[in-house]
């Protein structure tokens, strides 16, 4: 079941788990409409960010989930001539919870809060190379609600430009 956000496009993903005495089984994409083409993992140290990732010339959606620990995870709406441009919806993703949907032209962020969490992504649509843009994960202009900060970041992903340095 994909539940609406306040950003257009944007989804929370809900499931209910079939259980019984093996245990439990969740369908993950119900519903979604052409093909999922890559699966990723990533495994992290607590604390790390990663983001606010995006790319300018793709149409990639991105299906996010929490397999293991926990992580803080976050879509800002910068698609041009959107209504909700600048909003940000955060979730906490945990296992066996939620998932997000992020479509294309809405930048995608998170921040693991425990240790050895791992995302799984699903991607769905055409990623073009070198297309791999961000915004600065702390840029005052759209003030996105951290619950912890970073101990961890990539240079990039610090030194993406803030938007108003964008011309």
């Amino acid at each position: 079941m994909l539940l609406k956000t306040r950003i257009l496009g944007v989804e929370e993903i809900s499931s209910q788990p079939y259980e019984d005495e093996r245990g439990s089984f969740r369908e993950l994409v119900a519903g979604v409409e052409g093909d999922l083409r890559l699966c990723e993992a990533a495994n992290t140290a607590p604390r790390t960010l990663r983001g606010m990732h995006f790319q300018d010339i793709a149409d990639e959606t991105k299906y996010v989930w929490c397999t293991k620990g926990a992580l803080w995870d976050v879509a800002l709406d910068i698609r041009p001539g959107s209504a909700t441009w600048g909003c940000s919806v955060a979730l906490d993703l945990v296992p066996g919870g939620a998932g997000l949907l992020v479509p294309p032209g809405v930048a995608h962020g998170y921040i693991t809060l425990e240790p050895n969490t791992v995302v799984l992504y699903l991607i769905k649509g055409k990623r073009h190379a070198g297309a791999q843009q961000g915004v600065r994960w702390n840029d005052p202009r759209f003030n996105i609600p951290w619950v912890e900060t970073p101990r961890v970041i990539s240079d990039r992903d610090a030194n993406w430009p803030l938007w108003s340095e964008r011309c």
